[in-house]
């Protein structure tokens, strides 16, 4: 039998749709759920009328899918493998008298119509619509569809619902520990110092969300004893004729560079990581080539925090420093096979 064609929810890619997200599914931070994911599941929610469960069932196009995505096609079976992992994806629950786990979707479809298009068909959960409809007695959070669409990082997207779900109290202070977990960064001895957690997470969620969406916020680290432990955050209340000017940046801002750094993409955390100390200005075969012209100095004097990672790192920052300095009063041709021979020459005996 045929699906009633009033059950499902249809439309173009909007970015001034409204998504109101209950409060219980910011805890898919703790889930493996990407960030291409993470605005599917926004997509769904600015769709849906909250308050008519009757029409839970919504309808991509296979092009607008993709977008989401960030791909530029999808086989059939890649699609597939997108759709299992769509239905995977699970919220906790807790209350006085039980917690578990609920899945989101109980049904992806992708079907052919008489046109020839494909679409892909998401249903929730009878046990999830609780938190998809009639959320007003549990709490949820309210933004424009734009305020997402264009984010990069999975940092930011996270960064951005976490300050939405605190902006009721305009200014308040967490512990960097308990906010690396929130951003599920805790676990990496990247970002052990606050300076390179600053560095790669805060400064960049921080110039992302200025740049992509109608967040305006602060963050001071404060410290406690010798190191930072715990870190401020202010929220600013932006006037309806700021907020109007802030659209144009947050529709333009998909390809636009931050800090003048490429939005390059490496295949893992150390690769990345290191890529900072160079501004982000070289692939990641040339970025891997560095790192084991690296590998062959005494590291030594760049060993701040007995961690040889961040060591690299430090030596990388250095000799970038005397590339950039070169460059201020000599024009380079090549500046990775320049940075390269500098490398090579550091240590060497006259």
């Amino acid at each position: 039998m045929p699906r009633r064609k009033t059950e499902v929810l249809e439309n173009n890619l909007k970015d001034t749709y409204i998504v109101e997200k209950s409060r219980p599914l910011f805890s898919l931070w703790r889930s493996e759920i990407s960030l291409s994911e993470f605005k599917i599941l926004d997509v769904y929610l600015s769709r849906i009328d909250s308050r008519d469960p009757e029409h839970k069932t919504v309808r991509f196009s296979k092009a607008e899918f993709q977008k989401l995505l960030e791909v530029s096609s999808l086989s059939a079976d890649a699609l597939k493998e997108r759709l299992k992992h769509l239905i995977s994806c699970q919220v906790e629950v807790e209350s006085e008298n039980k917690s578990g786990v609920v899945n989101l979707f109980s049904a992806a479809f992708c079907e052919r119509d008489d046109y020839e298009q494909y679409f892909i068909e998401l249903t929730c959960t009878p046990e999830a619509m609780k938190y998809f409809f009639n959320i007003e007695e549990i709490g949820y959070l309210r933004y424009k569809l734009r305020n997402i669409i264009h984010i990069t990082s999975r940092f930011s997207y996270v960064m951005f619902m976490y300050i939405e779900m605190n902006r009721f109290r305009k200014s308040w202070t967490v512990d960097i520990d308990e906010l690396k977990s929130i951003l599920s960064c805790d676990d990496s001895e990247f970002y052990a110092d606050y300076k390179y957690f600053n560095q790669r997470v805060l400064k960049r969620c921080y110039d992302e969300l200025t740049a992509k969406t109608e967040l305006r916020y602060s963050y001071t680290p404060n410290r406690i004893g010798h190191k930072y432990r715990t870190i401020t955050f202010t929220v600013e209340t932006l006037s309806d004729k700021l907020l109007q000017a802030a659209v144009p940046a947050a529709e333009t801002a998909n390809i636009t560079e931050l800090d003048d750094k490429p939005q390059r993409s490496y295949s893992n955390d150390y690769i990345d990581f290191l890529a900072d100390a160079v501004n982000r200005e070289f692939d990641e075969t040339e970025i891997k080539v560095l790192s084991d012209l690296a590998n062959t100095k005494d590291l030594t004097d760049y060993d701040r925090n007995n961690n040889m990672q961040t060591a690299k790192y430090n030596y990388l920052l250095a000799m970038y420093n005397k590339l950039n300095l070169y460059g201020k009063k000599h024009k380079i041709k090549d500046r990775f096979a320049y940075l390269k021979k500098i490398i090579e020459q550091d240590g060497a005996e006259n």
